[in-house]
């Protein structure tokens, strides 16, 4: 405060008598320990006594802008006019302005101003070197809608950021802006309705109602964000803590003020500062009117800077948005760097900084360009004399490190020269970051990143030592612009600061590097590199080779653009090739550069990735049957030369011989060609899957084979698994179609099965050993010291599961030969052909996680047909029976009973929910369900069982059941008409109620579970087929367990098949279906599929042809393949 602002606010009696008690020495200062020991209370401020009667005392504030009198005149002025004094106020504020202490003061407050000011850059400068704070993006669309929202937001006028506030109004959009606006009384009401989709209630003549109301586009990232926050801090509001009082208002956390203010960037609101409002149009982008000068001050250098317009106020925690004379601007990110930090200075009213000699340098070199890139800087004369502009050469040096490891990095040491001077910027503190400048180093090269193998020989310059002007004499005025612009490319790339030195490490940021970073790098400053830097430099993979047959392996050999590649490095180079890496580092610290390797080879190395060892030469091996699908691959490669021999291997081409004349059946020309088709693959010792339609003689077909190589190469075992109900079929079959060859079936208990065994190990009598895949898993060991011809598997989609124990067990297996006989290959995903085909021919579709990560979400379909064509083979009844007569098939619809629907709705309620909690416990549907399986499918199930007959749920239930009572009346209709019936369920209890209702209505029926022996099954097969040839035991009602005659039994004297209830693996339907439908069958087949109206049936079915589609795109044609149930999906089955 200076005398003549003291006047003013004195008025002239005061000041006079106040000027009198001064000019009359009255006045003396005073400790605050005198006063205690006087017995005198002292106030906050400097103290003075003025000698009055009585004496008075006086407490000023240091800056003089503020003192305390007890005296009677001091508090009249406060009570009457609001001024704080009296004749003692203004003879102490004098005494202490003429003592020079209040100087001392503001120059004490100004050197801290600095201080204060120069450390709140330094992180900015130093971060910028290497950190790259990510930015949040934002749109900032305009409010403008049917209904639109108007904000007003409430910030406080000071330095401090204040939690703000936000309130709204609401309206209807008018074009002229003139519909009345309504406020919002309760922003948590508003936004819990708005959440909600609930009315709010704004008056008589509005009501907001989202129904029917919404906002357009551009409001909701306001609305997102005023819900985010509210949801954030709802809980504390009820927990009783009220964070702001007026329910009007919602509070703003700091921490978001800079997401609202991007949203409002270009919306109209209302900025309520203290007790001010300001209509902000727009958030503007023009620069803040910042006006700053520069000069000596004695041997110090001062800083004064002002903003017109009045006192900055930040808005946000990062200093991006500034009000300022009744606007927001919002600032650049460069501009907010270097502003912000004396941006809080001037808002808590400082605005003179003063900095001593030592840091004088400092001033010059880093605050003042970080100032002059956002701001107008005025430097006077004096300073300017002292000041060195040189225009900043750059330069980097780059360095290999690590050299002998092959996770080594690379660093990068940076000079800024200016004329003679040059400036290490990351050097250790404590050291010296400035010398003199010289050429470049020894040992360092220029790098042309267009031309990276060609050295260029540096600039030397020899330059005397001279002397440096010493601190204060001459300043240093740096490029800040343009030494970040280098600091910003190194940390973009991810160099981090250690020693001195910055240091790049991972490989992928090393190849980004190499292959960018180095031209923008080059663009901007010199770049030199050390020999071992430049070895590193990536170098193109353009492949070329020739691919063979020798000694049974189809061989390749590879090299790169620059010779062989290295062989122990070669499966490595081709399995980045497969994850397509952009790069590949050899041992050596080079890299590869695969990024223009072109799309065939990538192809091949799909392929043979994970196919194939490396020879100590260097040549890739394979085995040969890997031709079939490689051959048509490699005649298409550039630079591959691909010999005769390979085209050879690919056609599997073997003589073959007709079918054994000793064959008790005449075997189909389908037929007969899947003989020769094993026939071959036999002699090749190889082996495949026959996957023909059910009902077409797979096993005939097998029999063949087995009966022709046993007269061909003589008598040796084979071995069949076989579900067990088929066991005894199996020996059927043998001892009716090739009764020359000697079977056996391995049973009963396992001493029996052991003596059995061991006999079999002396006397060598068997041809054909059957056994069940439960007792694979229990004799696997002891039947693997067996030495087999054949090893089949019947119902192959048993060991569909990779990771079982019957699939381990067969897997032991030695055999000469495996095939697998199956009409469902592939049931759910193609993970089960990989487990059937794991068996057949081990590692063709190389590993299960190789396999999975090609084909298990469906991709690759047809590059997976190719591979599997030439070992899997699969005819379909229409194409090769065009004599079979036609299957109908018809999906007839259950209205459920009252009382069942009941049942249902409850039963559905609450497993829904329970469900939802399931699948609620983890991130995502399919992992979810993988890890609550079983207890969504029981959820299911249970729906399943009520749409057949609640009673299968609750044993006190005494209604109805729709879809029994449906059956009920179809039977008697279809067996009056002649028909005779195949009918499978799932649930035996079910198939005990209908038991029952048959026998009730008069209907003779047989009956088949798992517990069924097996002798027993084709006693009760005979029995059915014969028909009225049974006599008494005829019957024309065949009830079947699905799960144990599904599959393995001639049923072809029915001729109309029921599925009581569907489920959605259609396959084992089929399966269950080609009982009937089958060779043999002189009748057309009619398939009745029962469900039950609106429930959880008809979403499997509709997933059930989902399902279908899977495998005809995998072993027919497609391009995907639609593998697991969604969440979506499953809770779809849980939906009234």
């Amino acid at each position: 405060m200076t005398r003549e602002q003291l006047r003013r606010l004195a008025g002239d009696e005061i000041y006079a008598a106040g000027a009198q008690f001064y000019q009359n020495q009255g006045v003396r200062e005073v400790t605050r320990s005198q006063l205690a020991a006087s017995g005198t209370q002292a106030s906050s401020g400097l103290q003075f006594i003025v000698n009055d009667t009585p004496r008075r005392t006086v407490a000023v504030r240091a800056d003089a802008r503020a003192a305390i009198c007890n005296c009677e005149i001091y508090q009249r002025e406060l009570a009457q006019n609001g001024r704080r004094v009296c004749p003692h106020v203004v003879a102490a504020i004098l005494y202490y302005l003429a003592s020079g202490k209040a100087d001392e003061y503001f120059s004490r407050v100004a050197l801290e101003a600095g201080d204060s000011l120069l450390s709140s850059y330094e992180p900015v400068i130093h971060e910028t070197q290497l950190v790259l704070e990510p930015t949040l993006h934002i749109s900032a669309p305009a409010l403008k809608a049917a209904h639109n929202s108007a904000g007003a937001l409430t910030g406080q006028d000071n330095a401090a950021l204040a939690p703000a506030t936000i309130s709204l109004r609401i309206g209807k959009k008018r074009s002229d802006r003139s519909g009345r606006m309504y406020a919002v009384r309760s922003m948590p009401k508003f936004l819990r309705g708005h959440m909600a989709r609930q009315e709010v209630e704004f008056s008589k003549s509005f009501t907001y109602q989202p129904q029917w109301m919404e906002f357009t586009q551009p409001q909701l990232p306001l609305l997102r964000l005023l819900c985010e926050i509210f949801t954030t801090i709802e809980p504390a509001e009820r927990a009783g803590y009220k964070l702001v009082a007026d329910a009007r208002m919602l509070p703003i956390p700091p921490l978001m003020m800079t997401r609202l203010l991007r949203i409002l960037s270009a919306c109209p609101f209302r900025l309520a500062i203290g007790e001010r409002e300001y209509e902000i149009e727009e958030i503007t982008r023009e620069a803040l009117p910042l006006r700053a000068s520069l000069d000596t001050a004695g041997r110090d250098i001062e800083l004064s800077a002002r903003v017109e317009g009045g006192r900055p106020i930040p808005l946000d925690l990062d200093g991006e948005f500034v009000f300022l004379g009744g606007a927001v601007y919002r600032l650049a990110a460069n501009r907010r760097q270097a502003l912000f930090p004396l941006i809080k200075q001037l808002a808590s009213g400082v605005s003179s900084f003063r900095f001593q000699p030592r840091q004088a340098e400092r001033v010059i070199s880093e605050l003042l360009p970080q100032l002059k890139l956002a701001a107008s800087v005025a430097i006077g004369d004096n300073l300017k004399k002292r000041i060195v502009n040189e225009k900043l050469l750059p330069r980097v040096y780059l360095d290999r490190q690590g050299a002998q490891t092959l996770s080594g990095g690379i660093s990068a040491r940076v000079k800024f020269r200016y004329g003679n001077i040059e400036i290490d910027p990351f050097a250790p503190a404590g050291t010296v970051a400035m010398t003199e400048a010289r050429g470049a180093e020894e040992g360092f090269t220029e790098y042309d990143p267009d031309d990276p193998f060609r050295e260029v020989a540096p600039e030397r310059v020899d330059n005397q030592p001279s002397e440096r002007p010493q601190p204060g004499e001459l300043l240093l005025m740096r490029d800040a612009e343009g030494e970040r612009s280098i600091i910003d490319i190194l940390s973009g790339y991810g160099f981090k600061v250690r020693l001195g030195e910055v240091h790049l490490t991972g490989q992928d940021e090393i190849y980004e590097f190499f292959v960018d970073g180095i031209k923008e790098l080059s663009k901007v400053c010199e770049v030199y590199c050390s020999d071992s830097f430049r070895r590193m430099t990536p170098r193109k993979l353009i492949p070329r080779g020739r691919s063979y047959i020798s000694d049974g392996k189809l061989l390749m050999s590879l090299e790169g653009e620059l010779g062989e590649l290295p062989p122990q490095e070669l499966v490595a180079i081709l399995a980045a090739l497969r994850d397509r890496k952009k790069y590949f580092r050899l041992h050596n610290g080079s890299m590869l550069s695969l990024d223009e390797v072109g799309a065939d080879w990538l192809e091949l190395a799909d392929a043979v990735a994970d196919a194939g060892v490396v020879r100590k030469s260097g040549v890739l091996e394979l085995e040969s049957y890997r031709a079939t699908y490689l051959n048509s691959l490699l005649k298409g490669l550039s630079n591959m030369s691909t010999d005769e021999s390979v085209d050879s291997a690919s056609r599997l081409e073997a003589p073959t011989d007709p079918c054994p004349e000793e064959l008790a059946a005449t075997l189909r020309p389908y037929q007969v060609r899947g003989f020769e088709w094993l026939q071959a693959l036999y002699k090749l010792h190889l082996g495949g899957v026959l996957a023909d339609d059910m009902g077409l003689g797979k096993t005939l077909q097998m029999i063949a084979l087995m009966l022709y190589a046993t007269q061909r190469d003589g008598r040796m075992p084979s071995l069949v698994v076989a579900p067990t109900t088929l066991t005894y079929n199996w020996l059927s079959e043998l001892n009716k179609f090739a009764p020359q060859l000697r079977a056996l079936v391995l049973d009963g208990t396992r001493v029996k099965r052991q003596e059995l065994i061991e006999k079999l190990q002396k006397q060598h009598d068997v041809d054909v050993l059957i056994t069940s895949y439960p007792l694979i898993r229990r004799d696997g060991e002891l039947l693997g010291e067996f030495k087999f011809r054949f090893c089949i598997l019947d119902e192959a989609q048993n060991i569909k599961n990779a990771q079982s124990v019957g699939a381990e067990a067969v897997r032991q297996i030695d055999a000469l030969s495996r095939f697998a006989l199956t009409g469902t290959p592939m049931e759910n995903h193609p993970g089960e052909l990989w487990s059937i085909f794991n068996f057949v021919m081990p590692g063709y579709l190389l590993s299960n996680s190789a396999f999975m990560r090609q084909h298990g979400q469906g991709q690759n379909a047809e590059q997976l047909r190719t591979k599997l064509r030439p070992f899997l083979l699969r005819r379909l009844k229409r194409d090769v029976l065009p004599e079979l007569p036609e299957k109908v098939e018809q999906t007839i619809v259950a209205e459920p009973t009252p009382e069942q629907l009941d049942v249902y709705k409850a039963s559905m309620l609450r497993l829904r929910g329970h469900v939802q909690e399931l699948l609620g416990q983890s991130e995502g549907g399919t992992s979810a369900f993988g890890r609550s399986r079983i207890e969504v499918l029981s959820a299911i199930t249970e729906l399943r069982q009520i749409c057949c007959h609640p009673k299968l749920c609750l044993d006190n239930y005494e209604g109805s059941s729709g879809k029994l009572e449906l059956l009920m009346d179809i039977l008697p209709g279809a067996l009056e008409a002649g028909h005779r019936v195949l009918l499978f369920s799932q649930f035996t209890s079910m198939l005990s109620i209908i038991k029952q209702r048959l026998t009730e209505a008069g209907i003779k029926w047989l009956y088949l579970d798992g517990q069924t022996p097996a002798e027993e099954r084709i006693a009760l097969v005979k029995q059915f087929n014969a028909g009225a040839e049974a006599g008494e035991d005829a019957a024309d009602v065949f009830l079947i367990s699905l799960k144990a005659g599904g599959s393995g039994l001639n049923l072809t004297g029915a001729d109309m098949v029921i599925h009581y209830d569907p489920w959605w693996n259609p396959a084992v339907e089929d399966q269950a279906t080609d009982r009937v439908h089958r060779i043999g069958q002189t009748r057309s087949v009619q398939v009745l599929r029962l469900i039950t109206k609106d429930t959880v049936e008809q979403g499997v079915l509709e997933m059930s042809q989902r399902k279908r589609a899977l495998f005809d795109q995998v072993i027919t044609s497609g391009d995907t393949i639609p593998t697991q149930l969604t969440e979506q999906e499953i809770l779809a089955l849980f939906q009234l």
